[in-house]
């Protein structure tokens, strides 16, 4: 199982209502930073520890933003 996978898995169990933040409609114009943003608010679900894929350096400056919604 990769890590969209598992991500997609936890937030449908944990969150049923919510997944659907991550689709994006044809009719949707989402910016790539705006879907960026919604990426790290979906990995923010899963503790720092188990995110091993991604550099430190890329979650030190990403994972723990000033503004994130927890």
């Amino acid at each position: 199982m990769n890590l969209a996978s598992s991500l997609a898995s936890k937030q449908i169990v944990s969150r049923p209502n919510s997944f659907s933040i991550c689709l994006q409609g044809s009719y949707e114009a989402r910016s790539i930073f705006q879907s960026l943003d919604l990426a790290w608010t979906l990995l923010r679900l899963f503790p720092r520890e188990l995110l091993r894929r991604i550099t430190g350096k890329t979650l030190d400056a990403f994972y723990e933003r000033e503004g994130a919604k927890d």
